[in-house]
């Protein structure tokens, strides 16, 4: 074989210090030499900070330097897969994510490095161990062109030599765990990459030392996910279960204490770190570390955290149980559902058509941002902190009449963090301020939220597609309308119209075929106005509050809008839980699936047929394209709104649009992956202009400064455009 001695590079990073010996024993039977990246130090910690695009964690920045260090070396592969998720340990923990950053790091590679200024190849496999790790290893040897036969032979060597390593670990655990007898152990809880990289966590084991404390890595402890599944069904990220397995092992010994090592931005710990600190019967130091930390910092929390523990008391502590109240028997409640965008009207009328008592909540407002900051951390998703504003809003409005309050709230299995928010503000909020009795009511993705019964999917599905239609023309009309107000007034008649029928359990087709006639006969001047499209995360850029009225500032300043749909998403869960179903071979849920999506698109398409020429060029494209599109810069395997931004951004290009404005909550796992790729996209489409906008609730002026830089590149693009027409 022609591959046999060439050289493999190996990034000294993220799951690395976990699966080298997989990688090391595979590469090395098949017959290639490995090469790790040098240690972490502060030349590849600023060279990865300098390159890398978008706001993410300090692991994935200092993975971009580990990269360029690779590339200094004289290899020939440099391997960096996207590890989508890990082996299953439990069957009531339906997934074993990675963290959605760790999942796109050969996409944010590509995004900041010239490959094409380098012979070696970038070796980029996705991996699903919890499919087969047979399977990961043998696609890894497919792409080097093995044999099968000796992919099979590396694959067992390699394995084995896995296996090994994770019990070497627990048995050395052990060892630790038995000869402790009364003196202190401090367990390090956290990702490999944080606890064991010394570069990373400014060496934090040493200093542990040099205070004579024992440091006891996580992976010493038998972390079985059996212990916390029955309590964290839906924790979906594989490092959470683990942190939370460690968080029930360490309580069974005294005198063990953990010291959490975070990292500033680190998305699945905003919420993970809070199940822990609940969890918790002793004290413990969480440290968050980034590029800013300082050594003397970390020695002085250390040594406050030693003084803290001197004659400390357990605390008993009881499990917080998942509250199992999927639906909702009582109707009594009246179920109130966060305003997003008015699709909420079209979920409440669906809710009373079936009996059920339902409100919307009032748009968030200042109030909201409040009420949500005191009982959140900052660290949680912006729209987690607004809903629990308000949330908290309706609760002050009622009083001590909170038995007869419900609260709605979606959910999903991952792999971003909207799956969380329901488990923290059911336990996290609601429980701490003596609210237990209130139930949030859940419907989840991974159904395509189909929970309540046909009835319910189909009325919610008729309401959110004809609100979604309406919205369209709405901006569509209204930029250009004499009559200023005429667009909204006509909107917000038929919406109003659209809820009741919705909610009487009729349908909207001749409603629709007026509506479209009323706006069709608003007076409009000629204008030849740019177009641009609003992606991103599906709350932020459809809740006004939220974007700082955004859509508002765009028109105002002469542009045409288009709102990437709320049915996106809709469709988008109907796709995944199509490949879901067909990967388990659930013939029945495939069908099930199969005959809701296509009534969902015939509803849609005859909703849509009246508004044909008002929406020309702004219908909505099948979900199948703005995944074909999003997959020429990352695979669909990495679920969520990354590659609906990336792909229905792209369809705006093939459209003709001006300009794309990319909007998401700070942090944003998801929206920063997209943001990475836009710098990509940018450039590979002539300067197509792209604005990514992250809001965390401060209205900030640059905010309006970056919008109006951004107005005058789309004004710039579409003369240019014209121009090119004129030819």
């Amino acid at each position: 074989n022609d591959n046999k001695r060439k050289k493999i590079g190996i990034p000294r990073s993220l799951h690395t210090y976990e699966l080298f010996p997989l990688w090391e024993s595979f590469f090395t039977e098949l017959g290639y030499e490995v090469i790790l990246s040098d240690r972490t130090n502060d030349g590849i910690i600023h060279q990865g900070i300098e390159i890398v695009v978008a706001d993410t964690c300090f692991p994935i920045k200092v993975t971009h330097g580990h990269v360029l260090n690779l590339l200094e070396k004289d290899l020939d592969y440099i391997f960096i897969p996207s590890i989508i998720d890990f082996e299953k340990g439990d069957s009531q923990l339906k997934r074993t994510y990675n963290c959605p950053w760790s999942q796109s790091i050969p996409y944010f590679i590509n995004a900041t490095i010239k490959r094409e200024n380098y012979s070696a190849k970038f070796l980029q496999p996705k991996i699903s161990f919890r499919e087969s790790t047979d399977e990961a290893l043998r696609k890894i040897g497919s792409l080097l062109n093995e044999t099968p036969s000796e992919i099979r032979k590396a694959s067992q060597v390699a394995q084995k030599r896995q296996y090994q390593f994770s019990e070497e670990l627990k048995k050395k655990g052990q060892e630790v765990l038995n000869n402790l007898g009364k003196k202190k152990g401090f367990v390090i809880v956290s990702r490999p990459y944080n606890g064991c990289d010394p570069g990373l966590n400014l060496d934090i084991v040493e200093k542990m030392r040099e205070l004579g404390m024992l440091a006891i890595p996580m992976d010493f402890l038998n972390l079985d996910p059996s212990l916390i599944s029955q309590d964290y069904p839906n924790m979906y990220w594989a490092y959470g279960q683990k942190i939370l397995a460690a968080a029930r092992v360490i309580k069974e010994t005294d005198n063990l204490y953990p010291i959490y090592i975070t990292n500033f931005g680190c998305g699945p710990d905003s919420f993970i770190s809070k199940y822990f600190a609940e969890e918790m019967d002793r004290p413990f130091l969480e440290l968050q570390i980034d590029e800013h930390s300082a050594e003397a910092g970390i020695i002085t929390r250390l040594e406050a955290f030693l003084d803290s523990i001197q004659n400390r008391k357990i605390a008993q502590k009881k499990i917080s149980k998942e509250f199992s109240l999927p639906l909702l028997k009582d109707n009594q409640r009246t179920i109130y559902i966060p305003y997003m965008d008015d699709h909420s009207y079209a979920l409440k009328a669906a809710l009373e058509a079936l009996g059920k008592k339902a409100e919307v909540m009032p748009i968030s407002d200042l109030e909201s941002l409040r009420e949500g900051q005191k009982y959140t951390t900052g660290r949680e998703c912006y729209p987690c902190i607004l809903t629990t504003g308000d949330m908290i809003k309706v609760i002050n409005k009622n009083g001590h009449r909170t038995n007869k309050i419900a609260f709605f709230m979606g959910t999903a299995q991952g792999p971003c963090r909207f799956g969380q928010y329901q488990k923290f503000q059911q336990l996290q909020v609601l429980k701490r301020l003596g609210y237990s009795d209130i139930p949030i009511i859940s419907l989840d993705s991974e159904n395509s939220y189909g929970g309540y019964g046909a009835k319910f999917s189909k009325l919610a599905w008729e309401g959110i597609a004809a609100i979604d239609i309406l919205r369209k023309a709405q901006r569509l009309i209204r930029v250009d309308e004499i009559d200023k107000g005429e667009t909204n007034r006509l909107y917000l008649k038929y919406r109003e119209e659209i809820c009741k029928l919705i909610s009487q359990g009729k349908g909207l087709k001749s409603l629709m075929q007026e509506a479209a006639q009323a706006l069709r006969n608003v007076r409009r001047k000629e204008s030849d106005k740019p177009a641009v499209t609003v992606v991103g995360e599906i709350y932020v850029r459809h809740n006004p509050y939220s974007n700082i009225f955004i859509i508002d500032e765009l028109e105002r300043l002469g542009v045409k809008v288009e709102l990437a749909s709320m049915r996106e998403w809709f469709m988008y869960t109907n796709q995944m839980h199509k490949e879901l179903t067909w990967k388990e071979k659930d013939l029945l849920k495939l069908t099930t699936n199969r005959i809701r999506n296509l009534f969902q698109e015939i509803i849609e398409k005859r909703l849509e047929k009246p508004f044909k020429d008002i929406i020309k060029g702004f219908e909505e494209p099948h979900i199948e394209e703005i995944l074909r599109l999003g997959e020429k810069y990352l695979d669909r395997s990495l679920r969520g709104e990354a590659i609906l931004t990336v792909g229905k951004t792209l369809h705006s290009i093939e459209r003709g649009r001006d300009g794309v404005v990319n909007i998401m909550p700070f942090t944003c796992m998801p929206g920063n992956i997209a943001w990475a790729l836009s710098t990509q996209i940018e450039k590979e489409y002539a300067n197509f202009p792209i604005l990514n906008l992250s809001y965390d609730g401060s209205h900030q002026a640059n905010y309006l400064n970056k919008i109006r830089t951004f107005v005058f590149q789309v004004e710039t693009h579409h003369k240019r455009k014209a121009a090119e027409n004129r030819r």
